[in-house]
């Protein structure tokens, strides 16, 4: 018996759905029975859309085909319905149907994104549009890269072949979540819909405690005290063309490039609710140690290694910290990008106490 994806629930027995696979992505798996991999994505018709996972699947299969599915189950997870597929699953491939897929996309703040949902709907402000043409069958196009910020956070959004104004809102329906080396990024394409909306109060200052960030998100602040700072951060040298660090006085990959002075460094910082690895570069330091550029000049530097350390020792340990930046996923969990590192004052404390009362209610 044919039935439709509205219809499924975990009672589902016994039936057969013809389905388009929205999206497919492949996570390899470790057990006490060896490695593996498995598959998971989003399906659809034309009464809606459902997560899947699939742990197997014919290695024809690919997104954007549609597939007639028969012992199938059917489980709640996360607070969600999800289809499971594995080796006693019919899995047929319908290469010459076509299906439309209605679309049920859930709404989200920017910091309660997660992949459990590839298509989503939010709103946000358009901030620092910036252009770039490619070309695609012979025609030129513009995809539009810029950053959509609402009350919790911000994310890189890109727009093809579709133009909003900067300091305006709007609400994205459809838009596509993805993960790209750590960070989360949204994709409106020609089926996105957007409109319009009126603005909304954006905070100053977006305070988290550290236990609340295990998913990435832009644009947001952290406070706590730095209790670790790493040994090989401070005053470094770069390769000029390849930008790694370089013990030596040349770069082994780029001996004929310029050898120039950088900042970095990595700390673990704490606040109560628990600890985050943090890292900051040369624009959030230099504030922070009151430098310039010309005081970072390698033929005649006007600090030393020696002293950078001292003063990062100084200004960061054991003292109450505010950092804005971005929190970004890793292979050992979430971790901090600072982009400005100050201390807390009684005005800082008053913004950061005042952010969570907004959160609050």
């Amino acid at each position: 018996m044919t039935t439709s994806v509205d219809k499924l629930n975990e009672q589902t027995k016994n039936e057969t759905v013809v389905v388009k696979i929205l999206s497919l992505r492949e996570k390899e798996t470790k057990t006490e029975k060896g490695e593996g991999v498995y598959h998971f994505g989003m399906l659809g018709d034309a009464s809606g859309t459902l997560p899947f996972t699939a742990w197997s699947i014919p290695a024809t299969i690919r997104a954007g085909d549609v597939v007639e599915l028969k012992n199938f189950s059917v489980k709640t997870y996360n607070d969600s319905l999800r289809l499971y597929i594995d080796s006693r699953t019919d899995v047929v491939l319908r290469p010459d149907d076509k299906l439309d897929v209605k679309r049920v996309y859930r709404d989200y703040k920017i910091k309660n994104l997660n992949l459990r949902d590839v298509f989503v709907s939010v709103s946000g402000l358009i901030k620092d549009p910036i252009d770039k043409t490619y070309e695609k069958d012979g025609l030129e196009k513009t995809v539009t890269h810029c950053t959509l910020e609402d009350d919790t956070g911000s994310i890189r959004l890109s727009l093809f072949d579709r133009k909003l104004a900067p300091g305006r809102y709007y609400k994205i329906d459809g838009a596509k979540l993805s993960e790209y080396k750590g960070r989360y990024r949204l994709t409106a394409g020609d089926k996105t819909q957007i409109v319009e909306v009126n603005g909304f109060h954006l905070p100053e200052i977006r305070a988290y405690d550290l236990n609340e960030l295990q998913t990435p998100v832009d644009s947001v602040s952290i406070s706590g005290v730095v209790v670790f700072l790493g040994e090989k951060g401070g005053l470094i040298s770069r390769c000029s063309e390849c930008r790694k660090t370089v013990d030596d006085i040349r770069c082994p990959d780029h001996p004929e490039a310029k050898i120039i002075l950088d900042l970095y460094a990595y700390f673990t910082i704490e606040d109560g609710t628990g600890d985050m690895q943090c890292n900051a570069g040369r624009a959030a330091l230099m504030e922070l140690l009151g430098l310039k550029d010309e005081d970072l000049n390698i033929e005649k530097p006007k600090t030393s290694k020696a002293e950078v350390t001292r003063q990062l020792t100084e200004k960061l340990m054991s003292i109450p910290l505010l950092l804005d930046g971005d929190a970004v996923l890793g292979t050992n969990g979430p971790s901090f990008r600072a982009r400005m590192i100050r201390r807390m004052d009684d005005a800082l404390l008053k913004k950061v106490m005042e952010s969570y009362e907004v959160d609050l209610q």
